[in-house]
């Protein structure tokens, strides 16, 4: 079989040009988030002019020509791009696609047309998905993975059950350590700073949901297929876990950003919440930036430390341990960062300043 030449390397090129030039049955595991195909309709938008609790910050409506296509040219681009897929994905490799309402059914039918079964369709709920402003419809929470495999009939894909099962993610509220990973993950849409340190794409996953996907379904040293790079984090999450990476961007400026997220990062990074957790190198001891945690505050308008125990159901006491140091690794961390709708490594720093943080 011919062996991929370059790896590692994100090509400024069309995916579907790109995959023509990957031999058959080489690639390990493919992560697509294409087009959504969403940027129709009015331009709505959050400047956070007003402060209204819950409100992370400036919102607005993805609004890009390359989501914006005619229902037979969306049809015939995910025909072309999933087709590539199924040629250059081996037998015992798979494919993760996101999608909403929008194009989630396009993709379903394709997978179908084309013979890639579907292992599993996973709802990723985001509890702190934005509002829904026009107030004509319930409010979207979710998004769609479609998990597929393309072994002509025979199911040779790999699965990480162990990890699926003994995980524990502490800011998912339904997965549950030693009990079986089920198809609704509770993760919300936050991206660190460091995530959106060099730069931010409209449509940026968080690394959370992206390294999950790839511990569930890849070996260290196999080779991920990202066809649609954006802002990189799956490449970034392929290098902090050990895997190579091959991957497609027609926009120049993304890739500029996603090489500079890869080279200040290095294999084994962990987020400061994973150190506390699987850190080999003996205890490490985190602590809440207090300065960090009273602006958040202020920016939720919440003016005291009793109105946020009363409204978080997290004692004063144990609000005060934090801002004193104590180290937060407990139920009622995550249930203050749960009301308060941050990710837990936002507010969190190490004593040891040795170790890195992704």
């Amino acid at each position: 079989m011919k062996q991929i030449e370059k790896m590692n390397k994100i090509f400024h090129q069309n995916c579907i040009e790109g995959m023509k030039e990957l031999p058959d049955r080489s690639v390990d595991l493919v992560i697509a988030d294409p087009p959504y195909n969403l940027s129709k309709g009015n331009n709505l938008k959050w400047d956070a002019s007003i402060k209204l609790q819950g409100f992370g910050g400036m919102w607005n409506k993805v609004m890009e020509n390359w989501d914006n296509m005619d229902f037979v040219d969306y049809w015939n681009f995910t025909f072309s791009w999933l087709s590539e897929v199924k040629r250059v994905l081996k037998p015992t490799g798979s494919l993760w696609v996101f999608g909403t309402y929008h194009n989630i059914g396009v993709i379903n039918v394709v997978l179908q047309l084309l013979k890639i079964e579907i292992i599993n369709e996973v709802i990723w709920f985001k509890r702190n998905s934005f509002p829904n402003l026009a107030g004509r419809r319930l409010t979207a929470s979710h998004e769609t993975l479609l998990w597929a495999h393309s072994g002509n009939g025979k199911r040779q894909y790999y699965f990480n059950y162990e990890f699926s099962k003994k995980s524990h993610f502490p800011e998912d509220q339904i997965k549950k350590a030693d009990k079986q990973m089920r198809t609704i993950w509770d993760v919300p849409n936050n991206k660190t700073s460091i995530e959106l340190k060099f730069g931010k794409h409209p449509t940026q996953k968080p690394l959370k949901v992206i390294s999950r996907i790839i511990n569930i379904a890849s070996k260290p040293d196999d080779l991920c297929l990202v066809p649609f790079s954006g802002a990189g984090s799956e490449c970034v999450a392929a290098k902090v876990l050990g895997r190579n990476f091959i991957a497609y961007e027609t926009d120049e400026s993304y890739i500029e950003i996603a090489n500079k997220r890869l080279k200040n990062t290095e294999k084994g990074d962990l987020t400061l919440f994973e150190c506390s957790e699987t850190n080999g190198n003996g205890h490490v001891r985190l602590k809440v930036n207090s300065q960090s945690f009273r602006e958040l505050m202020r920016s939720r308008n919440i003016n005291s430390l009793s109105d946020l125990a009363v409204k978080s159901d997290v004692s004063k006491p144990k609000i005060h341990q934090y801002l004193r140091g104590d180290s937060p690794l407990a139920t009622t961390y995550m249930r203050l960062c749960n009301f308060l709708e941050i990710d837990p490594n936002d507010i969190l720093e190490l004593e040891d300043r040795g170790l890195k943080q992704l």
